[in-house]
């Protein structure tokens, strides 16, 4: 009988092992990361249709994850520095009961093109006294059982330590880790590979390389450079990275210009589209602002701040943007000097692959542009940003030339790998997911309000007169209001506009009813644009106006034109939330060919269960809800069975309800502060599925239908005299918004007796 404790404990090593969050994880395999928390907390096991996917994601057996051995192999990676392969699984198959033996070598692993350079296996293992790490080298016997203990990663606050290097190839290779105790005794930072410090071996005219195997806090590594290249420290002395031959300069010649009035008034996006197009996109600013949501966007902080305008500075709009052209990406946030080197060899790296480079405040100002070239070896980087077409004008001809970036940018954003490319249509619909999860967003982002409660404050800021009377105050408040409210309205008008557009032009990817309904959201986003555009170009912009005479200018009567514009507005966005909703559904139903109605549902039958957590009304389920997660986040429930949602409803004969919510706790024990309710012992349920997108009380209907068509074989169970259902928040539940999002209502029911 399978272990359910060992089975998550081993699930969850194996989660770790790979760097995967619960969450992505269960992104990948398309369940709820609750799922995946239940699971490593031995609560239940994977379903048997998720295990394959689930082991190819982990890079394990099937057997490796519900059959544990003493001796397992967590990581094996084959590599010769420059190129590496993941031989895990392959290793596994190699273990026999306790031991585990291997020559390296092409038979063994896989063959590979270039044998060049000199190949490792690199390997972290597991055996009951704890992990530990050990390696070989091709042509090597490699020899592992369960009481071998080999290396151990070095703790986090320690400097790395090299256990063996090489120098040569191929065809000559000699051990030289006494050059390299040799050289650490004069504490060099950097190993400069030539004829004196690491001599040639006469027997090869082929090019030799330095491999330097160590390990760190973060496992066994392998570091390799070229003859006349180096292998230099961090400055934390915990990593060895490679530091090639660098160039004078490169430059990544044919990217476009950026500026402002150019219809491209969201840098960060404007960045991205030309980026892209110099990787080969055939893309425009609309389809990367709609791809990635940006065109839905709206924030707004109550001190007035410039920032408001930027495209990530509430949400994280990057992730589905890149992902929408098929790229990974890596923020690299507020690098402190102490690495700014490891930064700049980086972004060097990305340039001689022609790989363009994202980064925010490289001139004047902190807003998007595009690292695209470096000069001095890296000392200068050279960038297009929304600050270079009046120096450009004045200085040099034509638009080619790139100017050099005056500060070192606070956020570096690095194409990291290239993934499978979404569809057209399968943009868009994330694209929708994106509308409806920005605007309904509830947490502060430093300060920033966003969606609909953007709105909301911002209105309400223009119609507080206090903000905006003199009585005193420095004249530069209101004129810094003006202007912030200038470019705001200018990022919320443009961004609208690139949601008419891309919606527009992705209607023609669908037919019938959900090409309507594509049509009809691009025209609310027209209205709205309109509406936003028509009050914009009435607005003063502090650059162009007497300062002196501002307050007759942006007057009380303008701003509280502008709030009302807001009020209409925040009625149509909710409109467009809605229709995107609709829209959802019908791709849904269409992709899944669903009929309007459920299946029939699933009997199964439950031990008593018991929900500790709040009582209330039953029509105040929201406030139910807010209510309980307040008081877990001050009296953490310690007792739960697992994460999932529980909403437990009772009717007593004149309809009123009421309604427990919270989770499924352990009889055992009640914890103060929260109400509990205990279910029968033992009892059926008849499950039906229910998607929220389309409403809570959508199949209402159905599932009335179905109890009176069963009920010469069932009646409804009752509890105290009173009907009452579950709603169960599980594994498919992934939130209100999402198409594929499943809630189960549990409807209590017993055989009649001729059928017990």
């Amino acid at each position: 009988m399978l272990d359910m404790t060992k089975v998550g404990e081993q699930l969850a090593l194996l989660r770790k092992e790979k760097g995967y969050t619960q969450e992505a994880l269960a992104e990948f395999i398309n369940i709820s990361p609750q799922a995946i928390s239940k699971w490593e907390n031995g609560h239940s096991l994977p379903e048997t249709s998720l295990l394959p996917v689930l082991a190819k994601k982990l890079g394990c057996s099937i057997d490796n994850i519900l059959m544990p051995g003493e001796l397992q192999i967590l990581d094996a990676i084959y590599t010769d520095g420059f190129a590496k392969f993941d031989v895990t699984q392959k290793l596994n198959r190699l273990v026999e009961s306790r031991r585990f033996s291997i020559t390296i070598g092409d038979e063994a692993l896989l063959e590979v093109s270039n044998k060049e350079r000199i190949w490792f296996v690199l390997i972290k293992y597991k055996i009951t006294q704890g992990i530990y790490y050990t390696y070989a080298r091709e042509g090597e016997y490699l020899y592992i059982d369960t009481d071998k203990k080999e290396l151990e990663m070095v703790g986090k606050e320690k400097s790395l330590k090299i256990i063996d290097a090489y120098y040569g190839n191929s065809e000559a290779i000699c051990n030289v880790m006494h050059k390299i105790n040799h050289y650490d005794f004069f504490n060099w930072s950097k190993y400069n590979v030539n004829d004196e410090t690491f001599p040639s071996n006469p027997a090869t005219s082929k090019k030799e390389y330095l491999s330097i195997i160590y390990i760190n806090n973060k496992g066994i590594n392998l570091t390799v450079c070229e003859e006349n290249e180096s292998i230099a420290y961090s400055s934390d002395r915990k990593r060895l990275y490679r530091v090639p031959v660098v160039a004078d300069k490169k430059i990544i010649e044919g990217i476009e210009a950026l500026g402002f009035g150019e219809k491209m008034d969201c840098t960060w996006a404007g960045a991205l589209t030309i980026a892209l197009k110099s990787l080969g996109a055939d893309t425009t600013y609309e389809k990367v602002m709609g791809a990635s949501g940006a065109c839905y966007r709206i924030a707004f902080h109550p001190i007035w701040d410039y920032s408001s305008g930027d495209g990530l500075v509430a949400y994280d709009y990057a992730t589905p943007g890149y992902k929408a052209f098929g790229y990974k990406h890596i923020h690299a946030d507020r690098v402190p000097k102490e690495h700014r080197e490891d930064e700049r060899n980086c972004i060097i790296k990305d340039l001689n692959k022609n790989i363009p480079v994202l980064a925010i405040n490289l001139r004047f100002a902190p807003e998007w542009g595009v690292i695209t070239g470096y000069e001095q070896q890296g000392k200068t980087l050279l960038c297009r940003t929304y600050y270079d077409k009046e120096i450009i004008d004045s200085e040099f001809s034509g638009n080619d030339r790139y100017l050099p970036a005056n500060n070192w940018p606070f956020i570096i954003s690095h194409f990291k790998e290239k993934i499978s490319t979404p569809t057209d249509r399968e943009n868009l619909i994330n694209s929708l997911k994106v509308l409806i999860d920005c605007n309904n967003k509830k947490e502060n982002k430093c300060g920033y309000v966003m969606g609909y409660e953007a709105y909301r404050t911002w209105s309400a800021a223009l119609k507080n007169s206090k903000l905006f009377s003199q009585n005193g105050k420095n004249n530069e408040d209101f004129i810094r209001r003006l202007d912030v409210n200038y470019y705001c309205m200018m990022s919320l008008a443009d961004a609208r506009r690139c949601a008419y557009e891309y919606i527009k032009d992705s209607a023609k990817l669908f037919t019938g009813q959900t090409r309507e309904k594509l049509i009809q959201l691009s025209d609310i986003y027209n209205e709205i644009y309109e509406y936003i555009n028509e009050l914009y170009d009435k607005l003063p912009c502090a650059k162009n106006i007497d300062k002196t005479k501002a307050r007759n200018i942006w007057t009380d009567g303008l701003r509280h034109e502008q709030a009302n514009i807001f009020d209409k507005v925040l009625v149509l966005e909710k409109n467009a939330e809605g229709k995107a909703k609709e829209i959802l559904i019908l791709v849904k139903k269409e992709r899944d060919q669903l009929k309007p109605e459920l299946l029939e549902p699933k009997i199964i039958r439950k031990k008593g269960i018991v929900v500790s957590g709040i009582c209330g009304d039953g029509n105040q389920t929201a406030k139910l809800w807010h209510e309980y997660e307040q008081l877990e986040k001050s009296n953490p429930l310690m007792n739960k069975v697992d994460d999932f949602g529980y909403e437990v409803r009772l009717y007593d004969m004149a309809g009123k309800c009421e309604c427990h919510v919270g989770a499924c706790v352990d009889k055992s024990e009640t914890q103060p502060g929260y109400s509990s309710i205990v279910l029968p012992d033992n009892i059926l349920y008849a499950v039906f599925d229910i998607y929220p997108i389309e409403g809570y009380e959508s199949q209402n209907k159905f599932i009335d239908n179905w109890l009176e068509k069963n009920k010469y074989k069932y009646e409804q169970y009752k509890l105290d005299g009173m009907y009452f259902a579950v709603e169960y928040y599980g594994e498919r539940f992934k939130g209100n918004n999402d198409p594929e999002s499943v809630v189960e209502i549990w409807i209590p029911i017993t055989k009649k007796p001729q059928y017990k």
